[in-house]
């Protein structure tokens, strides 16, 4: 007997099915193709961004290190590397959005339509939003406006990937998704807290001391302690959060795999002729 909240069990049998999904275990369909397409997009494009992210952190942080208060000078030292990973990010961005374009094709069955829908258009109104910060004098109010539709977009676009995953009976990568959800919350927490205690302990003039580029005076031996240990909270919060968003990556992945490769034996206990096993990292015809 599977467990739902186990994310090893194995798929649920297709009498546990819906029955369009039951259909689709015994015929390729065009719709969910599409959407494994729109996902195989998405994957390629975060792990692009990410990439390109660190390599463009790991070069910030060699030349802040050697060229303290010189932000600059990771520029001056790199520009064809950081030119590049502009345009990767750039090129990452715009595939994604490509790919979930291609998730709108998802069956009205699924019940999922109108969150892949919602968190296209929160997407789209927060590029709208960097676009206005860009191009014109838009008031900071569009800034957090960005970020709250961008947050908004990926939990929409998590709970998308929950209902699909239930419509095709993997439990599995529906558990895996609450457990994403529980990571990030606590990552997040663990950064609220941490750039708390580190604010605290190292205390205003710290910053104002390195935004001008002024060596910081040494803080007080009791606040110390507090900064010390925030730092070591956020350290563990950005490992948890890097982690969950290489798990975020293979969900993805496992979602595109699923909706190509279907439920055989599933299919078989229904009856059905089993879609023909595929490549998970070839592109559907």
């Amino acid at each position: 007997m599977s467990d739902p909240y186990n994310p090893y069990a194995a798929p649920q049998p297709a009498s546990d099915l819906q029955p369009a999904a039951a259909e689709w275990l015994g015929s390729p369909s065009v719709s969910l193709n599409r959407v494994a397409t729109g996902l195989g997009m998405i994957f390629f494009a975060l792990t692009l961004i990410m990439l390109a992210v660190g390599v463009s952190a790991t070069i910030g942080a060699i030349a802040g290190a050697n060229h303290p208060g010189n932000p600059k000078q990771a520029i001056q030292n790199y520009p064809e590397v950081l030119l590049l990973c502009g345009g990767a990010i750039i090129i990452g961005r715009l595939l994604s959005v490509v790919g979930h374009l291609f998730c709108l094709a998802t069956p009205q069955e699924t019940r999922a339509r109108g969150l892949i829908v919602a968190a296209v258009t929160m997407m789209s109104i927060g590029i709208g939003c960097e676009v206005a910060l860009r191009v014109g004098d838009a008031p900071p109010s569009i800034q957090a406006l960005q970020w709250l539709l961008v947050v908004g977009s990926s939990i929409t676009f998590l709970l998308y990937l929950r209902q699909l995953s239930i419509f095709i009976a993997r439990q599995d990568l529906s558990a895996t998704v609450r457990s994403i959800f529980i990571w990030f919350a606590v990552a997040l927490a663990g950064a609220i807290v941490g750039a708390i205690l580190i604010v605290y302990g190292l205390g205003p003039a710290f910053f104002d001391a390195i935004a001008h580029g002024r060596r910081p005076a040494n803080p007080p031996a009791d606040t110390a302690m507090l900064a010390l240990v925030g730092m070591l909270i956020f350290a563990a919060a950005a490992i948890v959060y890097l982690v969950t968003i290489i798990r975020y990556l293979f969900l993805i992945l496992r979602m595109r795999t699923a909706i190509l490769q279907g439920n055989p034996a599933g299919a078989d206990q229904a009856g059905l002729e089993p879609i023909p096993a595929s490549n998970p990292f070839s592109w559907p015809n």
